[in-house]
C-alpha cells in the first residue's frame, strides 16, 4: 500500500478540498428565513381583537340596566298598601263631659258656654252649635269619664245599637242619642247596616265653625204677648208667652250656642238682660251690665266666645265707647282698643262671624255714612272708609251670612224722619261696600229689628214708615240672590225701637 501511495501525488489529491466549496450551500440553511414567517404570529396580534373582547366592556352599558332602579319606585306600589282601607278608625280624645259607649259627639271647636275647646261633648240637636254648627267626630267605643281620655270610632262600623237595616242614623234632640227621625237641626251621621250595626257617615264632618240657626225672636217693649218667634225653616212667626220684654232701645248681641243678651236701654240705662234659648226665658244678669248707661248702641255677636256693644246715646253724650261681653263668664267690661272713630248712636251692624264686624252710619250729631271695622283677634276698631255705607243713614238693620258678606238696609237719612228702604251690601274679604237695589226692603222703615240663620236668608222684623206708624211686616233677604221680598207668614207684632235676637251668632 505504501507503494501505491508513492504512485499518487499528494496535492492532486489536496484539490478535492474544492468540494468543500458545497459549504456554502449551507447558505440553503437562510430558509430560516422561514422562520421570519413566523412573523405571521404577529398576526396573533390580530388576536388583540380578542380586546375587542374590551367591547365586552360595553357590559357597563348593563348599568343602563341599572334604570331598572327605577324599579325601586315600585315601592310607590307601597302606597297600594296604604289603598287598603282600614276596617275602622279610633281615635283617643279628652271627654269634656261624661259619655256613654255608643254616644254621638262632636269636638268643640272654641271654648264658649261653658265648653273647653277640643274636648267631645254628646251632640244635641236641639242646639246649633252641639248640632249643624259643631265638628261631628263619632261614637264612644265605652264610657268615658268627664275630663278622663278614651276612643272614639271615626269610620267604620259600630255595634250595640238597636237599628232599622238600611235606615239613615240622624242627631237627636235627645243629647248623644241618634234617631231615624230627622230632627230640627238635622245631620246624618250613619246608616245601619243591619239591625244592631251603625256604618259611620265619614262625609258628616262639618268643615265650618258656624252653622244656620234655626229661631230668631222679635219682642215688642210693652207686653210679653207682643213678642214673636221665627221659625226659619218655616218662615213662619208665633207668639211668645215666657220671655218678659227686653228694653226700650236696647241692643242685643247671641252666643249663638245656648243664650244672648239684651243690653241697656231707655231711660238709658246700663241693664243686661240674659235670654236663654232652650226655655225661652230671661233674667237680670247683673254681671254683664254695660260700664256706662245709654240707648241706641250697636251690637256685634262675633262669634261663640264674646260679643261688643258699640257707641250709644245717654242724653247729648253720644259715646265711642265699646264694651266687650265675655259669655262664658257672663261679664262685660270696657275695651278701649275696640273705641268707635267717632261717637254716635244709631249704628248699624254686621257680623262676620270670628273675625270681624263693621259698625256703619248713625248719628253723631248729624246722620253720617262712616263704617268702622272691628277686628275680633286684637279688640280693635278703626275707620274703614272703603266699607262706608252709600248714602248716609241710621237707625237701619243688618243681617249677615256671617261668612262672605252682610247686608245694611233701611235708614233715617235725616234723623227726623227721612227714612228709605236702601240696601248695601258688605263684601268680607275686601271691606267693600256697594247698593245692591235688588236687596232694597219692600216697605221703607226704619228702627226696626232684625234676625237670621246667618246662613241662607235674614229678616227685617216690624219698625217705623215715613208716615210714621209702625209696621208689622216682614222682608226677607236671600243671600244667594241678594233679594228682598215680603215675608208675610214671618210677620210680627207692629212695633219699633226693638232689638231682635237669633239662636246664632249672625
Amino acid at each position: 500500500m505504501s507503494l501505491l501511495s508513492d504512485l499518487v501525488p499528494l496535492g492532486t489529491s489536496g484539490y478535492s478540498g474544492a468540494s468543500g466549496y458545497s459549504g456554502p450551500s449551507g447558505t440553503s440553511g437562510y430558509s430560516g428565513e422561514d422562520g421570519a414567517a413566523g412573523d405571521a404570529g404577529a398576526e396573533g396580534t390580530s388576536g388583540y381583537s380578542g380586546s375587542s373582547g374590551t367591547s365586552g366592556y360595553s357590559g357597563p352599558s348593563g348599568t343602563s340596566g341599572y334604570s331598572a332602579y327605577s324599579g325601586s319606585s315600585g315601592t310607590s306600589g307601597y302606597s297600594g298598601s296604604a289603598g287598603s282601607t282600614p276596617t275602622t278608625i279610633d281615635i283617643t280624645v279628652t271627654a269634656g263631659e261624661a259619655l256613654s259607649a255608643r254616644d254621638c259627639v262632636y269636638i268643640a271647636p272654641v271654648t264658649g258656654g261653658g265648653l273647653t275647646a277640643g274636648r267631645a261633648y254628646k251632640v244635641d240637636a236641639d242646639a246649633i252649635r252641639s248640632s249643624t254648627q259643631g265638628f261631628w267626630c263619632g261614637f264612644a267605643t265605652a264610657a268615658i269619664n268627664a275630663a278622663a281620655t278614651g276612643t272614639v270610632r271615626v269610620a267604620g262600623v259600630l255595634t250595640g245599637f238597636t237599628l232599622t237595616a238600611g235606615a239613615p242614623q240622624y242627631i237627636s234632640a235627645t243629647a248623644g242619642a241618634i234617631t231615624e227621625t230627622a230632627p230640627t237641626n238635622s245631620r246624618i251621621v250613619g246608616i245601619a247596616l243591619d239591625t244592631t250595626n251603625l256604618l259611620i257617615n265619614t262625609r258628616g264632618a262639618n268643615t265650618s265653625v258656624v252653622g244656620a240657626g234655626s229661631k230668631g225672636y222679635t219682642v215688642k217693649a210693652s207686653a210679653a204677648s207682643e213678642g214673636k218667634k221665627i221659625t226659619f225653616a218655616t218662615d213662619t212667626s208665633s207668639a211668645l208667652t215666657t220671655v218678659v220684654p227686653p228694653q226700650f232701645r236696647c241692643c242685643s248681641v247671641s252666643e249663638g250656642v245656648s243664650k244672648g243678651f239684651w243690653l241697656g236701654g231707655d231711660v238709658p240705662n246700663a241693664e243686661a238682660y240674659k235670654l236663654l234659648f232652650s226655655s225661652e226665658t230671661y233674667a237680670a244678669a247683673t254681671t254683664a251690665n254695660l260700664s256706662a248707661a245709654r240707648v241706641d248702641s250697636g251690637g256685634l255677636s262675633c262669634d261663640s266666645t264674646k260679643g261688643y256693644v258699640l257707641g250709644g246715646v245717654n242724653g247729648a253724650t253720644r259715646h265711642v265707647t265699646t264694651d266687650k261681653v265675655t259669655y262664658s263668664t257672663d261679664t262685660t267690661a270696657a275695651v278701649g282698643g275696640a273705641n268707635l272713630s267717632q261717637g254716635r248712636g244709631g249704628l248699624i251692624c254686621v257680623n262676620n262671624f270670628g273675625v270681624k264686624g263693621y259698625a256703619a252710619g248713625g248719628n253723631s250729631g248729624a246722620v253720617v255714612a262712616t263704617a268702622d271695622k272691628v277686628t275680633y283677634s286684637s279688640d280693635s276698631t278703626a275707620a274703614a272708609t272703603t266699607a262706608n255705607l252709600s248714602s248716609v243713614r241710621s237707625y237701619g238693620g243688618a243681617v249677615s251670612e256671617t261668612t262672605t258678606k252682610g247686608y245694611f238696609a233701611g235708614g233715617d237719612t235725616t234723623g227726623g224722619g227721612a227714612i228709605v228702604g236702601t240696601a248695601d251690601k258688605v263684601t268680607f274679604s275686601t271691606d267693600t261696600t256697594a247698593a245692591v237695589t235688588t236687596a232694597n226692603l219692600a216697605v221703607v222703615r226704619a228702627y226696626f229689628n232684625t234676625n237670621g240663620d246667618g246662613a241662607s236668608k235674614g229678616y227685617f222684623c216690624g219698625g217705623y214708615t215715613n208716615a210714621w206708624p209702625t209696621t208689622a211686616q216682614t222682608d226677607k233677604l236671600t243671600y244667594s240672590t241678594d233679594t228682598t221680598a215680603a215675608a208675610t207668614t214671618a210677620n210680627v207684632e207692629s212695633n219699633a225701637w226693638t232689638s231682635g235676637m237669633s239662636d246664632v251668632a249672625a
